[in-house]
């Protein structure tokens, strides 16, 4: 299985979750994108989770929420994306200083 893009693209692969099942990779990437891969059959879904920004200075991760019904991703512009498994945003959560990145996150289990 590859987690390349389409053809012609050069987006880099910056982190990589395992959902609770084991059924579906989370794949950020650093074209401001994260995907789904559906581990059965080696296809990526066609959500695609935009809106944060992934292209320059750090490895950006993005992880999986409770239950996996939620994806939260960090973002270069100092915001926390929250998208629903379907692809749309949810929320954002601001509050970083300007000009610092959020590079890692995770889900408290309480």
């Amino acid at each position: 299985m590859s987690l390349c893009l389409p053809p012609g693209s050069t987006a880099e692969v910056s982190s990589i979750e395992l959902d609770a099942s084991g059924l579906l990779l989370l794949a950020s990437y650093r074209d401001n994108s994260n995907r789904l891969w559906d581990l059965r059959t080696t296809r990526c879904l066609s959500q695609r989770f935009k809106g944060h920004r992934n292209v320059n200075r750090h490895f950006i991760r993005s992880c999986f929420g409770p239950s996996s019904s939620v994806i939260c991703g960090g973002s270069e512009d100092g915001v926390v994306y929250l998208w629903a498994k379907s692809g749309s945003l949810v929320g954002q959560l601001r509050g970083h200083a300007p000009g610092l990145s959020v590079s890692d996150l995770c889900w408290s289990p309480r």
